[in-house]
């Protein structure tokens, strides 16, 4: 006889409604589930590296043309401003030189201050109070 008419043992028969089965079952099915999330997170993130080191390359790629933009603006307005006042090119650009870090002195200034003001405070809050109920659970155990 084939394998295909071979019968089953009375292990394979017996029907299992153990409750250390059923839990048992249901933990394999858990894990096979996880495997197979974990494996299709393990696809998209490879997706989504190469999909973020291309937006990362573009945004760069643009900065880096409106920076050389913005250097020929500046260039043409100091020899338009020259010709039309007659000072030096050089002179002006200086003007604009001293402008461009005025202005990044006070985005500095205004960064730091916000940089100093704290963040996710009713987090750490509430983290703070959830320890400190840890704490006093741990050395008075409720003994209900």
């Amino acid at each position: 006889m084939g394998e295909s008419s071979r019968t089953a043992g009375p292990e394979e028969n017996a029907p299992n409604h153990g409750v250390f089965d059923r839990f048992s079952r249901l933990a394999a099915h858990g894990v096979n589930y996880l495997q197979a999330r974990i494996a299709l997170a393990g696809l998209e993130s490879r997706d989504a590296l190469i999909h973020g080191l291309q937006l990362a390359a573009w945004l760069m790629a643009g900065c880096f043309v409106a920076t050389l933009g913005y250097v020929m603006l500046l260039l043409s307005a100091a020899f338009l401003l020259a010709a039309w006042t007659g000072w030096s090119w050089a002179l002006i650009l200086l003007i604009f030189a001293v402008a461009h870090f005025a202005l990044c002195a006070m985005c500095l200034l205004t960064a730091r201050e916000l940089f100093k003001q704290p963040v996710f405070t009713i987090t750490l809050n509430e983290l703070q109070k959830d320890r400190q109920w840890l704490n006093s659970q741990i050395k008075t155990p409720n003994r209900n």
